[in-house]
């Protein structure tokens, strides 16, 4: 008996099928821009909502485009074509070390800004906490003159209640 299935079934579907060439279509790298983010310069403190002094926005501002002036100054630098020469020139290093210490400025500016935003924080923690704890003391001496006054009321009425059965006692 022939089996109906065949062991070769890729050989009778090959010989049916009929190959078309087939269209590659070119690959196009498609280059997203790269954008640098930026925090817009704020007048108003992110934190508190209070308004900044002029000078630390002018402050921010200027450093921010002697960072800007400093970052074009180097981009004009192909650092690739530097680093990809057997040795690195002289100015590599220098365009590297700039890099590095406008990145350190930055930064040490930064965490200046920080530690004077952290100082500010912790004032306000121990101002609020000595509120809270003024808030507590009051809310405590409220309650305790509230019970009084429940208790002196409960005593009155208790009193008068005990009054009036009395007289009604000696009325009979």
């Amino acid at each position: 008996k022939q089996s109906l299935v065949s062991k070769k079934p890729a050989s009778i579907c090959a010989k049916n099928v009929v190959k078309k060439p087939v269209d590659k279509k070119p690959v196009v790298n498609k280059v997203a821009p790269f954008i640098i983010f930026q925090d817009p310069v704020e007048i108003y403190c992110q934190h508190c909502g209070s308004l900044r002094s002029k000078s630390s926005a002018d402050h921010i501002s200027k450093s921010l485009k002697e960072y800007k002036e400093i970052a074009t100054q180097v981009e004009d630098v192909d650092l690739s074509a530097l680093l990809c020469s057997e040795h690195p020139p002289e100015k590599y290093w220098e365009t590297i070390a700039e890099q590095r210490r406008v990145a350190l400025k930055e930064t040490l500016d930064e965490n200046m800004e920080l530690c004077s935003l952290v100082e500010k924080l912790n004032l306000e923690i121990e101002r609020l906490s000595a509120i809270a704890s003024h808030a507590d003391n009051f809310a405590s001496v409220y309650y305790e003159t509230v019970r009084m006054q429940e208790a002196n009321s409960n005593q009155a009425t208790r009193s008068q209640d005990s009054s009036c059965e009395l007289n009604r006692i000696q009325s009979t």
